[in-house]
């Protein structure tokens, strides 16, 4: 227990600020000694002592403040109670950080893996036009002609207006194209059905 001998236990007057200054300092001392934490930072224990003090300092100076209960149990007190608040602030902290860390791995991983499936889908892609283009010359030129409409998302109806010949013979165009690429395909294991 901390007895001030110049106070004899009772709170300085206001009109001697040197008792103040001194009774200050006191507890600011006492406050650094119950603030020594491992789990503190240094950037915040200055901050931490100083609103140690200024919290005692403001129980010194309200009217109900009781002369008969020593001075550490408030400064043990307001010591123990920013300790906590600041526990409690880091683990928030940290706790958000963790969660943001798991979010942004979390999207990077989903990133990652949609990239890798088009990555195989245009792999697959580029594998079936180059069997496509190898065995273009098994086609007749009029399928040639068809299929290259298709490809540019020309409708049947369209492509016999273009070619000036019936719609029948577009169909059967497609049908018989649609036929020799998946022998083709089949052949090559790049179609399964």
């Amino acid at each position: 227990m901390t007895y001030f001998r110049y106070f004899d236990r009772h709170l300085p007057s206001d009109s001697d600020p040197y008792q103040y200054d001194f009774l200050i300092k006191h507890i600011a001392i006492l406050a650094q000694k119950g603030m020594k934490d491992y789990s503190i930072r240094p950037c915040d224990y200055d901050d931490m002592v100083q609103e140690a003090v200024w919290a005692i300092y403001e129980k010194l100076k309200q009217k109900n403040f009781h002369n008969d209960i020593p001075i550490d149990h408030y400064i043990n007190r307001a010591v123990h109670m920013r300790k906590v608040y600041y526990r409690r602030r880091k683990l928030r902290h940290i706790e958000r950080h963790t969660d943001y860390v798991n979010e942004q791995s979390t999207q990077l991983y989903l990133k990652m893996q949609s990239q890798s499936y088009s990555t195989e889908d245009q792999l697959y892609a580029d594998d079936i036009k180059a069997c496509i283009e190898r065995h273009f010359n098994e086609m007749s030129s009029f399928e040639t002609q068809v299929f290259n409409y298709l490809v540019k998302e020309w409708t049947p109806i369209e492509i016999a207006t273009h070619l000036n010949v019936k719609n029948k013979q577009v169909y059967n165009a497609i049908y018989r194209i649609r036929r020799k690429l998946k022998k083709v395909l089949r052949t090559e294991n790049l179609f399964d059905n």
